[in-house]
């Protein structure tokens, strides 16, 4: 019984051995391990630009109330509320009779002025030929030339009258001073109005537009300690170019410029000012929008650009690998 035992033992032994044979055969005749394949891509260079983003806020390069200057009623009123108004368009209509009659007279009183000063200049042309002779005493004379200095006068008085009804007249319509936005009227016809009464609507210029932004003083400092980057956004012939981006990641369609740094940094909180023109054709962008604004501030034209999904990171630090003429790889 015991011989036997001995017996499985060794035929165990000599089992695990040719197992362990075999094994080792097999794995010799494998690779050690398989090579990593990639899927490589052809890039190019292209400008790329370094830019950075704010939000911004988006405003009119004008506005303006429509008040009047004259008093009267309301008699018309041709504008919708809210609606883009071309420059010119006549909003209101200031009831006319009063202010029509005012420049009647007034011309009436030129013309009536000027016939007395006709008269009053050719007998001091008659005084002035007699008084050579001393066919007249010099106390006529000078009574002509008074009369027709005070003559002279009046019609000056009656121009400058007949220009003021001219001007009263005029603000009986109030026309848009510029291309824009109207608000809602505050006075509807047949209301009585005069400069106290205040505003009557506002108008707010929408093409273009400005957009303000603010750059905290680090950043701006970290941009212009950078030879290239400051040149760049100090062009004023060439300003930096500006993108809107709006609500949803949605890109604006215009893009604008660059057209004023603040000369000042707040020494409270510490931004600079910054301010954007941006074209506005479709009137999109209202005043107290809300923008995101990617000021490019230089661009290198001999840039490459790789899809994020090709970099390896490594201690803060980006990679990407790079095939050459005898497909090796190597990381760059």
């Amino acid at each position: 019984m015991k011989r036997n035992l001995q017996m499985l033992r060794v035929l165990s032994a000599m089992l695990l051995v040719l197992l362990l044979s075999v094994w080792s055969c097999r794995h010799k005749q494998e690779p050690s391990g398989q090579v990593p394949s990639f899927v490589a891509m052809k890039v190019s260079e292209s400008t790329v630009p370094t830019y950075v983003d704010m939000v911004g806020q988006a405003g009119a390069m004008t506005s303006v109330n429509i008040v009047t200057r004259i008093e009267g009623v309301l008699e018309g009123h041709y504008f919708k509320d809210g609606a883009v108004i071309p420059k010119g368009t006549v909003l209101y209509r200031i009831q006319r009779t009063q202010y029509e009659n005012e420049l009647l007279a007034a011309k009436a009183q030129l013309e009536s002025n000027q016939a007395s000063y006709v008269q009053a200049r050719d007998n001091l042309r008659r005084m002035e030929s007699l008084i050579n002779s001393k066919a007249v005493s010099k106390a006529t004379y000078d009574s002509a030339v008074a009369a027709e200095k005070e003559a002279r006068a009046a019609v000056d008085q009656a121009q400058a009258n007949y220009k003021v009804a001219q001007l009263n007249y005029s603000y009986t319509e109030i026309a848009a001073p510029f291309t824009g936005m109207i608000s809602k009227g505050s006075y509807s016809v047949g209301n009585l109005v005069s400069p106290s009464s205040g505003t009557l609507a506002t108008m707010t210029s929408v093409d273009p537009i400005f957009v303000d932004f603010e750059m905290n003083e680090n950043k701006y400092l970290a941009i212009i300690s950078d030879s290239v980057m400051r040149r760049d956004l100090m062009d004023t012939k060439n300003p930096p170019k500006v993108t809107l981006i709006l609500p949803g990641q949605k890109p604006y369609s215009h893009q604008g410029f660059l057209d004023y740094i603040s000369p000042t940094v707040d020494p409270e909180t510490g931004p600079l000012d910054f301010r954007a023109t941006v074209p506005n054709p479709d009137n999109l962008l209202r005043p107290g929008n809300y923008v995101t604004v990617r000021l490019v501030i230089s661009e290198n034209r001999k840039g490459v650009v790789v899809p994020q999904s090709v970099l390896t990171q490594v201690q803060n630090k980006y990679f990407v690998y790079k095939l050459d003429g005898q497909n090796k790889v190597s990381q760059t």
